[in-house]
């Protein structure tokens, strides 16, 4: 459990299994409840990933070619267009607050669906 990225531990009635459920991440009561675990949560954690990544790759595109924008129709005089007040908001508003709301909210399918795929 230790070397894991997640660790699941199966609580049972012997003591190495009540603490090996003790320091994992999630523990489950029985086999059974393996399942839905990994595969309705993996799945919603894979989609939240690959949604995190693509949002984070375009948000600083539009960035990057807003300056560089910038900087042409300024004849590269090293004046930025945003100063440091600016991309502090920016990266609050567009980066933290929109991750926590699709953190918070977004599943491609209900659960049931997931775990009988």
């Amino acid at each position: 459990i230790h070397a894991a990225h997640v660790g699941v531990g199966v609580a049972a009635a012997t003591h190495e299994a009540s603490r090996a459920a003790l320091a994992a991440d999630f523990a489950v009561d029985r086999f059974a409840r393996l399942a839905p675990l990994l595969l309705a949560a993996g799945r919603f954690a894979q989609l939240r990933m690959a949604m995190l990544v693509h949002y984070s790759l375009y948000k600083n595109v539009v960035v990057a070619l807003l300056q560089l924008w910038f900087a042409f129709d300024n004849a590269f005089s090293g004046a930025s267009l945003y100063d440091s007040w600016n991309g502090l908001g920016y990266n609050v508003a567009y980066t933290a607050l929109p991750i926590v709301v699709v953190a918070l909210t977004e599943q491609d399918v209900d659960e049931r669906v997931a775990v009988a795929l």
